[in-house]
């Protein structure tokens, strides 16, 4: 089956196109998990999926554990639905397993000594929610123990964070954000009402790979390894068990489709122009730009992570830190918040219908409004306002080119 790099693209922004009322758990599911950093993202990120998803409706689904944070591919933290909890403390601990047997035998701690210090933070936390930083002082003097320059060469520098590590890999403890806000990278731990992995099915590579196809399919092999931390062999393998059907994409070569999604009717044309978070879900999931941004805007400077003077071409970048437009699943500009004002600024540098910028005031008036009761325009939790000023200097160029 042969799929016009048009029409794939279609499928890409289903989720942005479509944008039906629904809980951020709901919205998850249907279009990914959302990796947090303790910025505005991940409320942007499920704005943009959905009408009506404010900053409370987030928090009240943060606060019953509807939706969670939690470790899963490549070992970073994600938003992710409580449904799928139990496969994402699967693919964390089973992408680590090796690296922190490793580490444990440099350092010289054994299993029996971690769990020795589970109990005791099991019973630190059982009456509530308890920080880290906090916990420590709860502890008993001596037991949790110093690692030393070794530890400190790998980034363990106690017994405290693989004693909690293991925990929650287990389901014993769960990571809840302090004020149930996703604005900070601030957790408390806390014993879950029932273990996560007590729900849902058993975790496979099939079962990821299914999720991985609902929302970013099509998609490479290469992308779907990328993505998730796996080996190409096992990627290979998580595809296969999950049914994909191979498609040939203008532009990408041999990708794969969800079966089920394949025998649904193929995605509208794009009808709005959605804006997207910093490092948004569009990107993350196939780490290439250069195949969801109109040619047009190949050459546009954006910010990125790292790099020389953390820029780079949209065209050349794998998850952009500046903020996008996007139509469909084309990207068609660029957006910011000016942390003075916390008001919105964009700059398009691509052609985009009349009929779909209609809603354009009313999604800028929402934005505002998540970034007036978050108090802040921050992307991630180290951002600094001279950071986001400089990328609306970016936007604001779009203007004279």
């Amino acid at each position: 089956m042969k799929m016009t790099l048009a029409t794939a693209q279609r499928y890409w922004g289903e989720s942005l196109t479509t944008r039906p009322a629904a809980s951020p758990a709901e919205i998850l599911s249907r279009s990914g998990w959302i990796r947090t950093l303790g910025g505005a993202e991940a409320y942007l990120g499920l704005a943009a999926r959905a009408e009506g998803c404010t900053t409370s409706t987030v928090n009240a689904s943060v606060a019953v554990r509807e939706i969670q944070i939690s470790p899963t591919v490549r070992g970073c933290i994600y938003l992710v639905p409580g449904e799928d909890a139990r496969l994402c403390l699967w693919i964390a601990e089973r992408n680590s397993r090796r690296r922190n047997a490793r580490d444990l035998e440099k350092v010289g701690v054994s299993a029996a000594e971690l769990d020795t210090l589970g109990v005791a933070v099991l019973e630190a936390v059982a009456q509530e929610p308890v920080t880290t930083v906090a916990l420590r002082k709860l502890l008993p003097n001596g037991l949790i123990r110093s690692l030393g320059a070794v530890g400190k060469k790998i980034g363990m520098t106690s017994t405290l964070p693989p004693a909690l590590r293991r925990l929650e890999f287990r389901g014993e403890l769960v990571r809840q954000p302090v004020g149930d806000r996703l604005d900070s990278e601030r957790y408390a731990w806390a014993i879950p009402a029932r273990n996560p992995l007590e729900r849902g099915p058993a975790p496979t590579l099939g079962a990821l790979a299914d999720r991985y196809l609902r929302w970013a399919g099509p998609a490479t092999r290469k992308g779907f390894a990328a993505w998730s931390g796996l080996s190409q062999a096992d990627a290979k393998a998580g595809l296969a068990e999950a049914g994909a059907v191979a498609v040939e994409v203008e532009g990408l070569g041999a990708c794969f489709m969800s079966p089920i999604r394949l025998a649904q009717p193929a995605p509208r044309e794009p009808a709005v122009v959605s804006w997207l978070p910093a490092m948004d879900g569009l990107f993350a999931l196939r780490q290439q730009c250069s195949v969801v941004v109109d040619p047009a805007g190949h050459d546009v400077a954006i910010a990125i992570f790292g790099g020389r003077g953390g820029a780079a071409r949209l065209g050349d970048a794998k998850v952009p830190l500046s903020r996008t437009l996007c139509l469909g699943g084309r990207v068609v500009g660029l957006w910011e918040v000016d942390p003075a004002t916390l008001k919105v600024q964009e700059q398009r540098f691509a052609p985009v219908p009349q009929g779909a910028l209609s809603r354009m005031g009313t999604d800028a008036a929402a934005i505002e409004q998540i970034f007036a009761e978050l108090g802040h325009g921050r992307a991630f939790s180290l951002d600094k306002d001279a950071r986001l000023t400089a990328r609306l200097e970016m936007v604001r160029a779009l203007a004279s080119e």
